[in-house]
Parts: C-alpha cells; sequence; structure tokens
C-alpha cells in the first residue's frame, strides 16, 4: 500500500474529531452571537467552512512530513483493544469508502 494512502486514511480519521471541535465553536460562537446582524453570523459560518476546508490538507501535510511508520501517534494511545497496525490495516477501505481510489500503477 503506497504511504499516501494510509496517510489519507489517518486524516480522515483525525478529520472527524477536527471537524466536530470546529462544529463546536462554530455552534457556540453563533449562540453567542445570535443578536448581531446576519452579516457577522454568515462570516462566522464561511470561516468554519474555510476552516473546515483548510484543517485535513494541513493535517495531511504534517502527517506526509513525519518520518516512515505508523502517523497515527496519540491515536495508539486512544483506540482501545484495537491496536494502531490493525487501524492502518483499514486505512486503504476508509479511503476507498471517501470515494479516493488509487490510481492504477
Amino acid at each position: 500500500m503506497p504511504q499516501w494512502v494510509e496517510i489519507l486514511g489517518w486524516t480522515l480519521v483525525h478529520f472527524l474529531w477536527q471537524a466536530s471541535l470546529i462544529w463546536g465553536l462554530y455552534s457556540l460562537c453563533s449562540r453567542l452571537a445570535s443578536d448581531q446582524p446576519a452579516n457577522v453570523r454568515y462570516l462566522l459560518g464561511l470561516a468554519s467552512l474555510a476552516a473546515m476546508a483548510v484543517v485535513p490538507a494541513a493535517t495531511f501535510t504534517i502527517l506526509m512530513s513525519q518520518p516512515a511508520g505508523l502517523p497515527g501517534g496519540a491515536m495508539r494511545d486512544v483506540v482501545g483493544q484495537w491496536s494502531a497496525v490493525e487501524l492502518s490495516a483499514m486505512m486503504p477501505l476508509a479511503v476507498l469508502a471517501w470515494g479516493v481510489r488509487e490510481p492504477a500503477s
């Protein structure tokens, strides 16, 4: 399996919590700004969508710059009974399910 496929899979895993965090911050800020004009709330929405576009690219870049091996890092401590090796083995399936296919050699 090419390294970029595994790293893209880890990027998708990390994006799950990153997008949840961005959504939570947007939700909080949106409630705090409920008495503000619509353009302020609109800009909050745009900023959160822009963050959701930038964060996966930044995560992928950071993981690609790490030395070869499992890019899971702290995920190894979080996964419980599943080892990072087992999760890494499932990354091609995660990438395929996301709709990205590996180009033919």
